[in-house]
C-alpha cells in the first residue's frame, strides 16, 4: 500500500509539472479575446482559434484539437474535446455547446490539450478541452 500511493504521487508529480513545463500557448491554456459576434455559429467561431481544427458543417461538425488523442487512442472510442462553458462541462458533444452559448455571447476561447487539459478536467478530456466564457451583462 505504501509503495502505490509513493507510485500515485510520483506520476501526479510528473504530470503537474509536464504541464507547467511548456509556457503559454495557444494550445496550452492562453486565450486572446477576440470579436466573435459577426460569426453565424460556435463552429464558425472555433475556426479561427489556434490548435482547433474544424471539419463539416451544421450539427454534423467534427472538432478536433491538436495535440489531442490521436485517432482510435481514446479508450471509450471518443476523439472529441471536452467543452467546458463558464467552468461547467458540457461534455464532448459539439451539438450539446453549439445549444448553449451563441458567437454573440463570447468574451474569450481557451484550448488545452495533452497534459494539461487532462490534469485540469479528467480522463474526459484526453482529446484535449476547449473552454468558452461568456460576455458578464
Amino acid at each position: 500500500m505504501k509503495n502505490l500511493i509513493k507510485s500515485t504521487v510520483i506520476v501526479a508529480m510528473i504530470a503537474f509539472l509536464g504541464s507547467c513545463a511548456a509556457g503559454p500557448s495557444r494550445q496550452d491554456g492562453s486565450s486572446i479575446p477576440k470579436d466573435y459576434s459577426k460569426y453565424t455559429s460556435l463552429g464558425d467561431a472555433l475556426r479561427i482559434v489556434g490548435g482547433i481544427q474544424v471539419t463539416g458543417t451544421g450539427n454534423g461538425r467534427l472538432i478536433a484539437v491538436r495535440g489531442g488523442a490521436a485517432k482510435g487512442a481514446s479508450m471509450t472510442g471518443n476523439n472529441a474535446p471536452l467543452f467546458v462553458i463558464d467552468g461547467i462541462s458540457v461534455g464532448q458533444s459539439y451539438t450539446n455547446a453549439a445549444s448553449i452559448v451563441t458567437p454573440d455571447q463570447i468574451e474569450s476561447i481557451r484550448v488545452l490539450s495533452g497534459t494539461r487539459a487532462i490534469t485540469r478536467y479528467g480522463q474526459e478530456a484526453n482529446a484535449g478541452a476547449i473552454e468558452i466564457r461568456t460576455k458578464k451583462k
